[in-house]
């Protein structure tokens, strides 16, 4: 999509539902000697759903998107800037060395030539010229954008060609560089790479204080919201590297140094508080805010009562975000802890992607107008894009939920200056490249070599986006989860009958309501049989492309330099515990 990088607005059209069947094991679990708190790991994986996939789609199917490897690259190489010039200096060394014994005659030529090289190469920092060079070898060439299967996007990819350069270059040093690429969620395909990747997290289980039921101690084994963003240890073929286990007793300093880091500023903002969402503590009123932990934006999130609901077999009480949640700190002074620098409506999550990073309601839902001013083909819909949790009042049980995010990238104008040397350094390198390519031995490394050299040397290439700084949507997923007909028919009987008869027998009724319920709460952790449906509209890949627009009817677009693909993804979660505390059924 070239004219989006001319400042035209991207045309977005939203690819998908892709739907998917989410399931949540949890092993390796122990109970604390006291009983008030559990230990254990999670596996969460996923099934493609084609049943419920419309049949026109496939996770094959391919979008462009924005490429997270490219908007990685600079944090990637700016470290590195003494590393390549090492590089620079003994690639010079080692290719004149070369030269001289096989053109004896040409030595007052070529030695002159390489001193003169490394002195204007060392004057200036080289890491913009290799990342202009990566990006030279790539199929895509200058651009931000990549086209590739909705399902590498979403989950992730393996032998990544511009981080295979690298880890090339970096082996050279001995150093291992991994070459997969992160999604924006993780699907663990065993328990052992679940283990492998993750540490255990702990919770209280509610016995001697049931108003903590369910609320996290340590998640994946810290306080904080510590994130594996620099993944040390490398895995076998076909699995993504991992960092070494979270210690709970780590400094943030020696956590830095396995890998990890905080996504926002202070113990607050990265504390990890309240339950994990599907259950909070029995009588929740609407009058409480709940607390829950929300592992996909990195932090825990606040839930006020919004409504009353009535289409289900039980009552239900609404949460949902409360409004101040994702305003800028201009507007909300205390979101400063949060990073909130941007537009209001958006969750910067940059410290751990690396990256300008973000997360918002889909469809920039109540974010700031100029977010979607920015951009054709979207259109929020409270009733389609909100996020909220369905509570029953009685059990502190969630009924039903969705939880809506959607990932954005930030895009800013950027020069890509071409490599800086001197005309008469310039004009005799060429002239010394072409005799060199002239003789057999050195064709083939002349055909790569030449054309990327040609290119970096380019003169300044810019991106300068609409409105010179651009939030471009790249994927929203609509995670629903919902209780069973069965359970809530038998909650429904078990709980509310034994309550209306106790307006008749009180005191041994509320007894006898107050054993039931206790029960439905023991049988809920031991067992834990959920479905849920998650719809992930972020699989619906916000490409640069044609949107639905009007009532509903898709307008066409003719595919042009202008299109960037939007992925949604519909996932289906089932979720138990069994009887041996292990296993999904």
């Amino acid at each position: 999509p070239s004219a989006v990088l001319w400042g035209e607005k991207p045309l977005l059209v939203e690819m998908g539902p892709y739907r998917y069947r989410q399931y949540v094991r949890k092993f390796d679990i122990s109970w604390h000697s006291d009983g008030k708190k559990v230990t254990f790991n999670t596996q969460t994986f996923y099934v493609y759903d084609a049943a419920s996939t419309p049949a026109h789609l496939s996770p094959r199917d391919e979008a462009t998107v924005v490429n997270n490897v490219v908007m990685a690259l600079e944090g990637i190489l700016r470290p590195l800037e003494g590393l390549l010039q090492v590089f620079a200096k003994q690639g010079l060394d080692k290719g004149f060395a070369t030269l001289e014994e096989k053109y004896p005659s040409m030595t007052a030529v070529l030695e002159p030539l390489r001193q003169q090289l490394e002195g204007e190469l060392a004057a200036q920092e080289l890491w913009p010229a290799v990342y202009k060079g990566l990006l030279c070898t790539s199929e895509e060439g200058l651009s931000p954008f990549t086209r590739r299967p909705v399902e590498e996007l979403y989950w992730g990819w393996f032998n990544d060609p511009i981080l295979s350069k690298l880890s090339y270059v970096a082996g050279l040093a001995g150093v291992d560089f991994p070459t997969s690429v992160s999604g924006i969620d993780t699907n663990y395909t065993s328990v052992d790479d679940a283990r492998r990747r993750r540490s255990k997290s702990t919770t209280y289980t509610g016995k001697g204080d049931i108003s903590r039921i369910n609320q996290f101690i340590r998640y994946q084994n810290a306080s904080l919201a510590y994130t594996c963003v620099a993944p040390l240890e490398a895995g076998a073929e076909g699995e993504y590297p991992a960092c070494e286990h979270m210690r709970s007793d780590w400094t943030e300093q020696e956590a830095a140094a396995a890998g990890y880091r905080l996504p926002f500023d202070g113990d607050f903002a990265n504390r990890v508080q309240g339950t994990d969402g599907t259950s909070f503590a029995p009588g929740v009123t609407p009058h409480h805010t709940l607390q829950a932990f929300v592992s996909s934006v990195y932090r825990s999130l606040s839930f006020e009562h919004k409504a009353n609901v009535e289409d289900f077999p039980v009552p239900l009480l609404r949460f949902g975000v409360p409004d101040d949640t994702f305003l800028n700190a201009e507007e909300e002074p205390s979101n400063a802890q949060y990073l909130s620098f941007g537009p209001s409506g958006l969750e910067n999550l940059t410290a751990v992607a690396g990256f300008p990073f973000f997360a918002s309601k889909p469809h920039f839902l109540d974010a700031d107008p100029a977010l979607l001013d920015a951009v054709r083909g979207l259109r929020p819909l409270e009733g389609e894009h909100a996020t909220y949790l369905d509570v029953e009042s009685n059990s502190g049980l969630v009924m039903r939920a969705r939880l809506r995010m959607q990932a954005v990238h930030g895009l800013r104008d950027r020069a890509l200056p071409g490599l800086s040397l001197g005309a008469n350094t310039t004009s005799a390198l060429t002239q010394l490249l072409g005799a060199a390519c002239a003789d057999p031995e050195w064709s083939h490394v002349c055909d790569e070599l030449v054309p990327v050299l040609e290119c970096v040397q380019q003169s300044t290439t810019s991106w300068a986006f609409y409105g010179g700084q651009l939030f471009l949507p790249y994927a929203w997923t609509d995670n629903y989860y919902e209780v069973d007909e069965d359970f809530a028919q038998g909650f429904k009987a078990s709980v509310y009958d034994t309550q209306r008869r106790a307006k008749d027998l009180q005191f041994w009724s509320f007894l006898a309501a107050a054993l039931v319920l206790a029960a439905v709460l023991i049988a809920w952790w031991k067992r834990r049989l959920v479905v849920h449906e998650v719809n992930v509209h972020g699989m619906q890949l916000m490409a640069v492309r044609t949107v639905l627009m009007g009532s509903g009817e898709e307008e066409e677009e003719d595919d042009d330099d202008g299109e960037v693909d939007f992925l949604a993804e519909r996932r289906q979660v089932l979720l138990s515990w069994d009887d041996d505390d292990s296993r999904v059924v």
